[in-house]
């Protein structure tokens, strides 16, 4: 029983004698363990099958990841999505192992890596729509979103939106010389 339901149910006859209530006893005992295995394994089961269902949203969506860890007060790199070497142009395994600094080397040392800090000191999100990021292999605006996985590690999701920025200062730049035009007028 578990639960006040049947679970279980067990036929034993293999006795020349009544059975007592020790073999009752042991009987119970046995397939309490049973059970007890049973659902430990529907629960690794299931915990399988979150696992490769995480794995494979994160594999499979457009939005670069990069994954750090903090290790003796420095943030290293530990992985990253195919997105991200999609978005970035780059082969992240390269960086496996390495600091945030030496990864990416132009990364403004008292800017993105305080608010990373920061996250992993407060467990708060940090998210900023325009990023700006260049050294010898990428270029680009990203939107940013960091947080926390666990007390030692953040993720951090980003999307190029260098195209769309560039679309808006064309826009604005379009309107201030409709207006201008208007004003002359």
């Amino acid at each position: 029983f578990k639960e006040n339901k049947i679970n279980l149910v067990v036929g034993m006859g293999n006795k020349d004698s009544d059975y007592s209530s020790t073999d009752v006893y042991q009987l119970t005992l046995l397939m309490d363990s049973v059970l007890k295995i049973l659902d430990q394994k529907k629960a690794e089961l299931a915990l399988i099958k979150s696992e490769e269902t995480l794995r494979s949203i994160i594999h499979e969506t457009p939005i670069g990841i990069h994954i750090y860890e903090l290790v003796e007060s420095t943030l290293v790199f530990i992985g990253a999505n195919p997105s991200a070497d999609l978005i970035l142009g780059i082969n992240h395994s390269d960086l496996i192992g390495k600091s945030i600094y030496e990864a990416f080397p132009m990364i403004d040392e008292n800017s993105i890596p305080n608010h990373y800090f920061e996250v992993l000191r407060t467990g708060k999100t940090w998210h900023t729509e325009q990023q700006g990021y260049e050294d010898s292999s990428i270029s680009g605006t990203y939107e940013v979103l960091c947080f926390r996985i666990c007390t030692d590690q953040i993720a951090v999701m980003f999307l190029d939106v260098t195209t769309r920025k560039l679309g808006e200062i064309e826009l604005e730049n379009a309107k201030k010389r409709a207006e201008s035009a208007n004003k002359s007028k």
